[in-house]
């Protein structure tokens, strides 16, 4: 008998461990992503925080993979969420500040952006966000429904999402008037929200689904219901710091914060319920016998606020790290990031993988086996997730900032480099900081190294675009050409430019014309750009220069193609339709970009103002013997500068 069990137990490690190297993932994960509102780096008990605990979301960790490099995709919330939703860091991603709109709700993300959500939803998965949206409101392009989920529930503002006790919700589009009404306070609006959520996971127990939790939690105001919870932290923070604020009651305030006489007792108390939600969430996944295949993964929009009479200081929510929220340094966008996948992730790993918000979409892209779109600035981390040797890292990483003066910044290896009062002056210095030994960002050794600083300065050029809607107070909202990000169809000598790549279409090159190219392709400035050149017709061939160019991809298209056709295709790659510019003087072109929302120059116009720049003798190159002379990159910059900042410019037909 003996002899039996001991070979039956041979066998089955046997099995086991045949099984455990060779699991293939043959069926998608559900998936729960959940954001915690301006939480720290160092709010989590699994990432040092020592005045209180969270058994509850530090089981994430336990069971899974905490990162200690992980980048929120900005320093406030909106963004931060465009960025994740989107795979676009915040130089490129079309919502980039928390504007407001009319009649609730912020800045609209625009129809037809590819997201995440949509990408899931397109793969058959039922998809919920549950909390707080901030990229639109109902019945606009913005709206969660237009952007790949089936169900929605929480609030569309963020501004009304301050308070906690809101006088109505909103289900999909329906308005759910509340028991609240700016006096009494009885109903929590994030108890609800966790109640609709853990309703959802139930619901969709045998449907694949994308559960998207962007709680309110811990943001300002600071409120909890007076419960048991609360109970634990009253009188433990001494001296609490009474803030004074917008109270309820007859000069209520819907988007203010509440006074409160014990802010670090209720901060704690905010957390420890974040962590019982998360908590619940993890036993009803348990409870439904749906553990083993789902991804569950948390995180923070970005770090730790100073609003409504909150004391990170007092709990250390940074950490190490310098900053808070609205900071371009460590501490107002490196974030907790956690993620547990039975079976998949090894338990209690940790990874110093550098990666960010934009790098969602593609992980979860590649986890799901949807293929990851092109032209978007994430890369999949989930060779890291798995701990795997073949990840793939970034050069480097971008964020920009428009309030406070605006800033930029990128990290480069183990180098970052900030600049801040982008909106007077965009060529302000960069601050640099060494982060391997340096995290504190304390020391600016930008004198010391000035060849990283040229390479960052490049970075912040090259990997900011000009968006309409949040402009640098340095670029006009109205220019004629953006040289950065608009794309751009010319008629008879068409060009077409996106972020990712310049594509010159054209009738014939003139010499002049040819040359203007030339001038542009040949700088180092614009060494990593693609530049298409198709020829529609006639005997015009392009110069052996263009033929050779490495970077350069010659089209022969024989008959040109209609209007409508050219201007599709330049809508489907677009981010924004209302960043595209069509320059022509055909008729049938000018009515197709009208009716698609794009906005018409005509050409012969385009053209005069061209050749009125590239006379000027100030920003020109100076003539050299040789015309192929390659322009330096300040030259370039120069060029592009004055072109795109006269006034003469905004003078649209």
């Amino acid at each position: 008998m003996f002899l039996k069990i001991y070979s039956l137990s041979i066998i089955s490690i046997a099995i086991l461990l045949f099984t455990a190297c060779n699991i293939q993932r043959t069926e998608n994960p559900n998936i729960v992503f959940i954001i915690a509102d301006d939480l720290g780096y160092g709010d989590l008990s699994c990432y040092g925080q020592t005045h209180f605990s969270t058994p509850n979301i530090d089981r994430i960790a336990k069971e899974g993979i905490k990162f200690t490099q992980h980048y929120a995709g900005s320093t406030v919330c909106a963004p931060s969420r465009s960025v994740l939703l989107t795979g676009l860091h915040s130089g490129h991603t079309p919502i980039r500040g928390n504007g407001n709109a009319k009649p609730e709700g912020q800045i609209p993300l625009p129809q037809g952006t590819i997201t995440i959500s949509r990408l899931l939803q397109d793969k058959n998965y039922t998809t919920g966000a549950f909390g707080k949206w901030g990229l639109g409101f109902i019945n606009n392009e913005g709206s969660p429904l237009k952007h790949g989920f089936n169900k929605f529930f929480g609030y569309y503002c963020q501004g009304l999402a301050h308070r906690y006790y809101p006088e109505y919700i909103w289900d999909n589009e329906k308005k759910i008037k509340l028991e609240n009404d700016g006096k009494r306070k009885i109903e929590y609006a994030p108890d609800l929200i966790q109640s609709k959520a853990l309703k959802f996971i139930e619901n969709n127990k045998n449907n694949k689904f994308f559960l998207f939790l962007p709680y309110t939690l811990p943001h300002a105001e600071l409120i909890v219901p007076e419960d048991e919870i609360l109970q634990m932290y009253r009188d433990k923070y001494l001296p609490e710091k009474e803030y004074i604020g917008s109270d309820y009651g007859d000069s209520y305030n819907n988007r203010g914060y509440c006074s409160q006489k014990e802010p670090h007792a209720v901060f704690a108390a905010m957390i420890s319920r974040l962590d019982k939600y998360v908590g619940e969430i993890l036993y009803k996944l348990k409870e439904l016998g749906i553990d083993d295949n789902t991804i569950v993964i948390f995180t923070s929009d970005n770090g730790p606020h100073l609003e409504g009479g909150a004391d990170p200081d007092y709990f250390d929510s940074n950490g190490p790290l310098k900053g808070y929220k609205r900071d371009l340094f460590e501490g107002g966008i490196r974030v907790p990031f956690l993620a547990k996948w039975p079976r998949y992730i090894t338990a209690g790993s940790v990874s110093d993988h550098v990666s960010a918000f934009w790098d969602i979409l593609p992980t979860l892209a590649e986890i799901t086996h949807i293929n990851i779109p092109v032209n978007i600035d994430g890369i999949s981390f989930l060779p890291a997730l798995l701990g795997k040797e073949n990840q793939k890292k970034h050069e480097s990483l971008y964020w920009e900032f428009h309030e406070q003066g605006g800033k930029q910044a990128v990290r480069l290896n183990d180098w970052k480099g900030i600049r801040f009062g982008v909106h007077k002056n965009p060529d302000s210095p960069i601050s640099l900081y060494n982060l391997n030994d340096d995290v504190c960002e304390e020391r600016d050794v930008s004198l010391e190294h000035p060849e990283i600083v040229k390479n960052i300065e490049e970075i912040m050029i090259n990997e900011h675009t000009q968006s309409s809607l949040f402009p640098f107070n340095y670029e006009n909202k109205n220019n004629l050409i953006s040289m950065y990000n608009t794309q751009i169809i010319i008629d008879g000598y068409n060009l077409i430019k996106s972020v990712s790549e310049f594509t010159w279409k054209t009738d014939q090159l003139s010499a002049q014309r040819e040359h203007l190219i030339r001038l542009l392709i040949s700088s180092p400035f614009l060494h990593n750009k693609k530049i298409v050149v198709v020829f529609d017709g006639g005997d015009v061939k392009p110069s052996f220069h263009l033929q050779k160019h490495h970077n350069i991809k010659l089209v022969y298209s024989g008959n040109r193609r209609k209007a409508d056709d050219i201007i599709q295709e330049m809508i489907r790659s677009s981010h924004n339709v209302k960043n595209l510019i069509i320059v022509s003087n055909d008729n049938e072109i000018q009515f197709t970009a009208k009716s698609h929302g794009a906005t018409h120059i005509d050409s012969h116009i385009f053209w005069h103002k061209i050749r009125n720049v590239s006379k000027q003798k100030s920003p020109h190159p100076q003539k050299s013997e040789s015309n192929d002379r390659e322009l330096t990159d300040k030259e370039v910059k120069r060029w592009l500068k004055f072109f795109t900042d006269r006034k003469s410019n905004n003078e649209v037909s």
